[in-house]
């Protein structure tokens, strides 16, 4: 994808329909990259300051750290990363924040750590980080069962069957 279509280049993906927020729990999912601990590299706080840009007097350039098991930069710290979610139904409600901030407190880093603030505040201390979203029509078709999984196999490709 070359970088004169901007960010349109999702056109390019087959089956993309654009991007979006992510919701806190995949926010969260994404984070703790399987694990279970209070951040995604365990519970020993000394750890976070190869993953994690805080405490600091500003944010970093992104992926200056080290990245989770998944290969996700800046999940700890940095800055707070908008959400989908909102925290109710009403026009102009906050909405989650996740991640943490330079500025915050290692407990403020936690994956589990969720904070709010309404759509209109701004900050150098928070950010946002962006899911590729695929179309209806990929989404269904990837969830209808195949039958066995050979449909459109060449002959070489399907199983012998007994």
């Amino acid at each position: 994808m070359g970088t004169d279509k901007g960010y349109e280049a999702w056109e390019e993906i087959p089956g993309a329909t654009g991007y979006r927020l992510l919701h806190a729990t995949e926010w969260e999912y994404v984070c703790r990259a399987g694990t279970q601990t209070e951040w995604s590299v365990g519970n020993d706080e000394t750890l976070l300051v190869k993953f994690c840009q805080m405490p600091s007097s500003k944010s970093s350039i992104v992926g200056s750290k080290l990245p989770n098991a998944w290969g996700f930069h800046d999940m700890h710290g940095n800055v707070y990363e908008w959400c989908f979610d909102k925290t109710n139904s009403s026009v102009g409600s906050p909405r989650v924040l996740r991640g943490g901030s330079w500025g915050g407190t290692v407990a403020s880093c936690r994956s589990a750590n969720r904070g709010t603030s309404a759509p209109s505040d701004r900050s150098g201390g928070m950010g946002f980080r962006l899911a590729l979203s695929p179309s209806i029509e990929s989404s269904k078709k990837e969830a209808e069962p195949s039958g066995g999984g050979t449909e459109g196999a060449t002959a070489e490709q399907r199983p012998e069957l007994p």
